[in-house]
């Protein structure tokens, strides 16, 4: 009785596990194709010159990440913003690197004083990038949720040790790993296509 009684709470706890991870996996990829949506948006915004106003290198948690502030005018006000690109990372700049060349060579293109074209949404001037980027589903998938899927798997795999054979739980971690490694095959980060477009600018 009270083996059938320990099976059931590890059967519950599996239950709740997957579905826990199941809302993880549906949040990221509702998140991921939101910023792919906002980048193909961004292809239909009107541009304006704007100049560089700040640009610097900055550091957190062993991080780097490229940082620049730029200043526009529409309708004759002027702007100013910050984000390089859209992109799900902290900053709302480029994703961070644990180098500080990376950022360094972004920056290159971005120096202060230099004329820049801005890519700005026509109802909310205030929201502008610099470069327009080509991602995918991977690409654009939160870390969080990736981490939070890596910990919930992690032990929605220890219930299963518990309630198995170690041969079966050894056969869905495998199998498991074999689909994880291909999902990363197919959509793994093309070359990144972002540009900073040269056509005419108002």
């Amino acid at each position: 009785m009270e083996q059938s009684l320990n099976v059931r709470v590890h059967l519950g706890l599996l239950g709740l596990l997957l579905l826990a991870m199941a809302a993880v996996v549906a949040i990221s990829i509702a998140s991921a194709r939101k910023v792919i949506s906002e980048g193909d948006a961004i292809r239909s915004w009107p541009q304006a010159r704007g100049i560089i106003v700040e640009s610097e290198v900055v550091a957190s948690g062993g991080r780097y990440w490229p940082k620049v502030a730029y200043t526009f005018r529409v309708g004759g006000k002027t702007y100013r913003g910050t984000r390089i690109r859209i992109d799900p990372e902290r900053y709302g700049y480029l994703r961070g690197s644990r180098s500080a060349d990376w950022p360094r060579q972004q920056l290159a293109k971005y120096k202060v004083g230099a004329e820049v074209p801005v890519f700005y949404e026509p109802e909310q001037p205030a929201v502008s990038v610099l470069e327009i980027r080509n991602m995918n589903l991977l690409q654009a998938y939160p870390t969080w949720g990736l981490l939070a899927t890596f910990v919930l798997l992690t032990l929605a795999m220890r219930q299963v040790l518990v309630l198995a054979p170690f041969w079966v739980f050894a056969s869905v971690l495998v199998s498991l790993l074999v689909l994880w490694t291909a999902f990363l095959i197919a959509m793994r980060p093309a070359a990144d296509t972002s540009s900073q477009t040269s056509g005419q600018i108002n």
